[in-house]
């Protein structure tokens, strides 16, 4: 508006013959549409981050309750449509526990491998395999009470 003042002079000329008040209405109207296309241009950003805001909570709210580490072994993947899960399990005293973590990708390799999972000492059932952090060492695993014998 303010570098081709000229042009929009002209837009205002063409609706001259309108009187003010019939002027005054498609003002508002133009305010309006602009209002309403910036809200469709902003919302969905905004309730993505809203979801992705609260799933960090909860994913921060149950990392934070997880304060024990152990080794678990990869037991499958299932894929789904939306969302991707690896199954493990891990020993705590001699008690085998079941496990599942969300995952993005798929990577069949990761079955039958050994992975650091971080579980909670009040809740056995809270726990995340932890993929980045592979474990090799089979006196370690041993002693995380898995047999090698056996797959």
């Amino acid at each position: 508006m303010f570098l081709y003042k000229d042009k929009w002079k002209g837009f205002l000329q063409e609706f001259k013959h309108l009187d003010r008040k019939k002027r005054g209405k498609g003002t508002y109207l133009v305010f309006l549409y602009l209002i309403f296309f910036l809200f469709i241009a902003i919302y969905p950003a905004v309730i993505r981050s809203n979801e992705n805001s609260d799933s960090y909570k909860l994913e921060t709210s149950i990392s934070n309750s997880l304060d024990t580490y152990g080794i678990a072994k990869c037991l499958s993947i299932q894929k789904e449509k939306s969302s991707n899960f690896v199954f493990y399990e891990f020993y705590i005293d001699d008690r085998k526990v079941l496990g599942t973590t969300a995952i993005e990708a798929v990577d069949e390799s990761l079955i039958n491998k050994y992975f650091k999972v971080k579980y909670s000492s009040k809740k056995i059932n809270e726990s995340k395999l932890l993929l980045n952090q592979p474990v090799t060492d089979t006196v370690e695993i041993k002693n995380a009470g898995f047999d090698l014998g056996r797959k």
